[in-house]
């Protein structure tokens, strides 16, 4: 006993290893540089905006099950505080953003939540209703000379109401119907002169919404939406830019290339 307390010996080993005689000791293995994960997030990201500017945020898995992957989860935390910055490694896709709005959030309170996400490589979605969707997309960089496409349809709802299509005016938002109209003619002939979407046998229909920044709301998007998606628009997005690359007008624009006679 050592002052009132017992003492306990743990015996000890020592193993000596003798290096074989005349060997060159192992070079260590080159270093190797962490493998690039190609595991892309499959989950999306559920992105609710309230009234008053608020935010929820749910995560969903792939086919409603009751887990996300843990990779889902470190992609997440790794990505979302980088946001939209252009310098984040390519390699990391951040998750699909499904977007839900309260019909009375301004177009600024719409918008600000969504430049926070990469958004040259996130795929973000804006909900409508059960039938339409519409994709987000944001300027490109405007150092980058891009070619104007003759069949681009932009369809613009300025600060007082007003609607335009590739700036020509067409109505307001109290009365859709000449904007409809208008679409439907465009679509008509471009499926008589065999214009086709990209990679496509579909007829051409694609059309891009833009409400910059703003106090409109968001109502407004759901009612341009209805009236472009009425008009047999299959691919419809989302846009806040508010200036045009130098394009012809809408109706001077080669529908098609006329048919040669057999």
């Amino acid at each position: 006993m050592i002052h009132g307390r017992s003492l306990i010996l743990i015996p000890i080993f020592f193993v000596v290893q003798t290096a074989a005689p005349q060997q060159r000791p192992a070079k260590p293995p080159p270093s190797k540089k962490p493998a690039v994960s190609k595991h892309g997030p499959v989950y999306e990201m559920r992105l609710r905006i309230i009234a008053g500017g608020k935010l929820t945020v749910a995560m969903l898995s792939p086919a409603f099950e009751p887990y996300i992957d843990p990779l889902d989860l470190a992609h997440l935390i790794t990505d979302l505080p980088a946001g939209g910055d252009e310098f984040n490694t390519p390699s990391n896709a951040f998750p699909k953003v499904v977007v839900e709005a309260d019909p009375t959030v301004s177009m600024l309170g719409f918008w600000n939540p969504l430049t926070l996400f990469r958004t040259n490589r996130t795929d973000i979605r804006v909900l409508i209703d059960d039938e339409t969707s519409l994709q987000v997309v944001f300027p490109q960089d405007t150092e980058i000379a891009v070619k104007p496409n003759p069949l681009t349809l932009d369809v613009t709802l300025d600060d007082t109401g007003k609607i335009s299509l590739n700036n020509d005016g067409e109505g307001t938002l109290a009365d859709t119907a000449k904007l409809k109209k208008h679409l439907e003619e465009i679509f008509k002939a471009r499926l008589e002169n065999g214009v086709f979407h990209e990679n496509s046998n579909d007829v051409e229909t694609a059309v891009t919404i833009i409400i910059p920044m703003g106090e409109r709301k968001f109502a407004d998007v759901k009612t341009i939406a209805a009236a472009v998606h009425q008009a047999g628009a299959r691919w419809i997005n989302l846009s806040m830019r508010s200036e045009f690359p130098e394009r012809r007008e809408i109706l001077d624009l080669p529908l098609a290339p006329p048919k040669k006679k057999p």
